[in-house]
């Protein structure tokens, strides 16, 4: 979207859970996807599409063409297929490389596109040097990439084995510009010689290590054993060559697209992020790494990290072990780095050369040791630091002395210690600094985080002075961008910030009422998202003059209790309510579903802020929480039995058949299962389940439980299980696994909220194949379309993904429940439909990203609401 110009998003939130790192970092490279390639060197056919950011919105016939989403997070694939009758049988085969037949794909107009400055660093460019498939990439996408109106430089070792195939590099010229590098332990100079061929600018890396017999790695003797420090050289002069080559009378500067191919160029990434961006150099850079086969990783002796010149606290991001069984002996710990390793953390993007061969590699068969980390980087994609923004999450660092502490001990101390007036009295906070998968994760340092109990409360009940440590953090919050230089500069004044419930409902009005009558954060716009509308933080009036805030903005906060709320017949109801306060102040609102959205302007939803809410419906928008697909995907969820995805679906039965006999159910296969996955109290619905389990359990059906909450709800379980020992389960606790095992193994799974404002089981059970009964009721009205028999299905199987009842009562639920189930037994065609359409559904952070991008720009395209 070209007129969206924000770089930087703070997302402000008392739990990082609440946002997690889903979506953190894609580059947006939509006008790569479409228009034929004119010079005939390389044919691009889509493996995924959409448009992600970075170029102009598309049209909405373009949008409906190109609705293919990216099923892999940060790791996505193009099929890379060279020109018609130049494909041998070693091109079909080496490096992993897919040859699949390119089909046309429509031209895009040239109006609508965004030029980049693109540098390739790579081992291999055909037609100067090429030992296989890489070499054909590298020497055909930039000239398609070119053809299409980018800048684009390749990087490539200008190899002089004194041969024939030296004249491939007559057409280059010396550019007469040589630097010097300090690369394993001596300083070397590099000389750069160039070619502008078919709208590429071709450089090609000189030194003495580059001159020599044989192919790019070895000779007849094998590999050559410098290789580390050959491509070392490279990495650091592509980095440079961007900085320093005046190429047609200008350099390409610091603003660049660093397409990095395999572990030979893998040191780029690392070097742009450890010892460029500190010293405010390619800040506006981004690397993408190009993983062409994956067995190739460039591991070496960890003493060689020494040789890179990387800082000392960068060497974790390389740092790699050997299992026991690769070391040579007893004594041999397995210490090594691994080049590739270091891309893939910090890297912004990552594109394997074929669709299947993304997920290849996310597998333990197909990884080579790293697929545990390649899908940890699926989920990168969902957020907005996927989409080209600078993305900080500000959280207070809440230490309480268990293991869990252990979360944060990838972070630093910045040592930037800033002195708040809060609540009447100086308090001093710090700063705690971990760069994660291109984003930065603030952690507000300060007593009152570090005490024992989760972020709210212990044991004994709420945290007395939760309202001064969250008002603590919205101060820190908005000094943050103004203080910390993340990343060698800080973010500034000019920011979009998220603001997450009442904990930072603060925040809008500190800009409005602190910091804009002062010329800072005039630029600056907030958005405050509502998870739960029930949760308002209300304190004593008196509490207003704890804030710093200046008299006249205390309208904005006031709260007056109604007559039926008040304590006694004095009581005036007076008081401060934080949420009003960022409603009335923020430049726009965000609920988790559009309809709830809706249901919050309601008098029977809003809580008491619905007319307030209503008066701000112009700027009051819904976007549906996604899920994290690393986390949830029955294809390689390691938590359940048998994976299976939509084209082979066995392995759902054995899920149940595993469920059940893990249970002490009775292994009946063709027995629909009903499972219930949640909290235990009266929002989800449990009183409906308990006066409705006698007749639920008159069909043939097993019914399987796990929740927490209300002690007379557990109870209430633990009695039904002993009265239903043949047909029900109820699991009290919260357990990973089993919530997992109980998603894949059922085949219904039943959410009669009272109130849902997103929802996310429902979401967990489509993705695989169980199919959701719920309340037609806010983020589950939006997410579940109710089967329809008649509707124009495929092959007749109808429409929908699941069943919808409202009103709230027993008989609605039942009826709905029965529907289900007569469905499961009597009409399979039906139910395989049902579970497909769940399982195609798009609901990841990829479509929430782009629907948050929407939002922001409309918040920017409008003056601050409060000046």
């Amino acid at each position: 979207m070209e007129s969206l110009e924000l770089s930087r998003v703070l997302l402000l939130t008392s739990s990082s859970s609440l946002l997690t790192t889903k979506a953190i970092r894609q580059l947006g490279f939509r006008c790569l996807l479409k228009k034929p390639n004119k010079n005939g060197n390389l044919r691009l056919t889509r493996s995924f599409s959409g448009h992600t950011g970075g170029g102009p919105a598309p049209s909405a016939s373009q949008a409906e063409d190109e609705h293919e989403d990216d099923d892999f997070g940060s790791i996505v694939a193009f099929n890379l297929v060279p020109e018609s009758g130049k494909i041998t049988e070693e091109d079909a085969t080496s490096n992993g490389v897919e040859v699949p037949e390119a089909g046309d794909v429509e031209e895009e107009k040239v109006q609508n596109r965004v030029s980049y400055n693109i540098v390739f660093v790579t081992a291999e460019a055909a037609p100067y040097s090429k030992t296989g498939g890489l070499g054909d990439v590298c020497g055909s996408l930039p000239i398609a990439l070119a053809a299409r109106g980018h800048r684009v430089m390749v990087v490539s070792p200008m190899y002089i084995n004194s041969t024939p195939g030296d004249e491939k590099f007559s057409g280059a010229v010396d550019l007469n510009r040589r630097i010097q590098l300090y690369c394993f332990g001596s300083v070397q100079e590099v000389g750069f010689f160039h070619e502008f061929r078919e709208g590429v600018d071709w450089v090609f890396v000189d030194h003495p290590s580059f001159r020599r017999p044989g192919n790019p790695y070895g000779d007849k003797f094998g590999t050559f054993g410098d290789n580390q420090f050959r491509f070392t050289l490279l990495s650091y002069a592509a980095c440079e060559a961007p900085l320093v080559l005046p190429l047609g009378g200008f350099t390409y500067g610091d603003k660049c697209l660093f397409l990095v191919n395999d572990w030979h160029a893998s040191l780029v990434p690392t070097l742009l992020a450890a010892k460029y961006r500190p010293h405010g150099v390619y800040k506006d850079a981004r690397s993408i790494l190009v993983i062409h086969n994956i067995a190739h990783q460039g591991v070496e002796p960890a003493i060689t990290y020494g040789n890179l010149g990387l800082p000392p606290e960068w060497y974790g991001s390389l740092e790699w072990v050997f299992p026991n069984w690769a070391r040579m002996h007893a004594l041999d710990k397995g210490e090594a780095v691994n080049f590739l390793k270091g891309a893939i953390v910090t890297s912004d993007r990552i594109l394997t050369v074929s669709k299947g061969y993304s997920w290849e590699i996310t597998t333990r068969e197909g990884g080579y040791g790293l697929h545990e980390l390649l899908s940890s980087r699926k989920s990168v994609l969902s957020a907005l630091a996927a989409r080209g923004h600078r993305v900080m999450v500000v959280s207070p660092m809440y230490i309480n002395s268990t293991p869990g502490d252990e979360k944060f001990s990838g972070a630093v101390d910045l040592n930037r210690r800033i002195q708040l007036y809060c609540f009447g009295s100086v308090q001093e906070v710090g700063f705690f600094h971990e760069f994660r998968e291109g984003v930065d994760w603030v952690f507000v340092d300060h007593p009152s985080f570090r005490r024992p109990g989760n972020p709210y409360g212990d044991k004994f009940g709420t945290f007395g002075d939760n309202q001064f440590r969250f008002t603590l953090l919205s101060y820190a919050a908005c000094e943050a961008p103004l203080v910390l230089p993340l990343g060698g500069f800080t973010y500034g004044d000019k920011c979009l910030f998220l603001v997450n419930d009442w904990h930072a409902s603060l925040v809008p009005t500190l800009l409005a009422a602190k910091y804009r009558p002062h010329g800072v954060y005039k630029d600056a716009r907030s958005i405050l998202v509502i998870h739960n509308i029930a949760h308002q933080g209300v304190e004593p009036a008196i509490t207003y003059g704890n804030l710093g805030l200046p008299p006249e903005w205390y309208g904005s906060l006031e709260w007056v209790f109604p007559n039926w709320a008040r304590m006694h017949a004095l009581d005036k109801g007076e008081a401060v309510n934080f949420l009003k306060g960022a409603i009335v102040t923020s430049d726009r609102i965000l609920t988790v579903s559009k309809g709830y959205s809706w249901e919050i302007t309601t008098r029977e939803g809003g809580y008491g802020l619905h007319e307030l809410l209503s008066s701000r419906k112009s700027v009051l928008s819904g976007i549906t929480n996604g899920i994290d697909e690393t986390e949830w995907d029955p294809s390689i969820d390691q938590h359940i039995a048998f994976n299976y995805s939509i084209d082979d679906l066995s392995g759902k039965v054995k899920c149940k058949i595993s469920l059940q006999e893990e249970l002490g159910l009775a292994v009946r296969p063709e027995c629909p299962v009903i499972g219930f996955i949640g909290r235990l109290d009266y929002q989800k619905g449990i009183d409906l389940i308990r006066m409705a389990i006698p007749e639920i359990m008159e069909n043939d059906v097993q019914f399987v439980m796990l929740g927490s909450g209300n002690p007379a709800y557990e109870d209430w379980m633990r009695a039904t299980e002993s009265a239903y020992r043949d047909k029900f389960r109820g699991w009290v606790g919260f357990n990973v696994p089993i919530s997992h095992k109980i998603t894949a193994g059922c085949d219904i799974l039943l959410m009669p909220s009272a109130f849902e404002p997103c929802g996310l089981n429902q979401l967990y059970a489509m993705r695989y194949g169980t199919i959701p009964v719920v309340h037609e009721t806010g983020g589950l009205r939006d997410t579940v379309q109710s089967f329809n028999p008649y509707g124009e299905g495929t092959n007749g199987e109808g429409v929908g993904t699941g069943w919808t009842f409202s009103p709230l009562t027993k008989e609605s639920m039942l009826v709905a429940l029965r529907h289900a189930i007569k469905t499961y037994k009597e009409h399979k065609s039906s139910w395989n439909g049902l579970m497909k359409r769940g399982m195609t559904r798009d609901y990841t952070w990829v479509n929430a990203a782009t629907q948050y991008e929407q939002v922001i720009e409309w918040a920017f395209m409008d003056p601050p609401y409060c000046c």
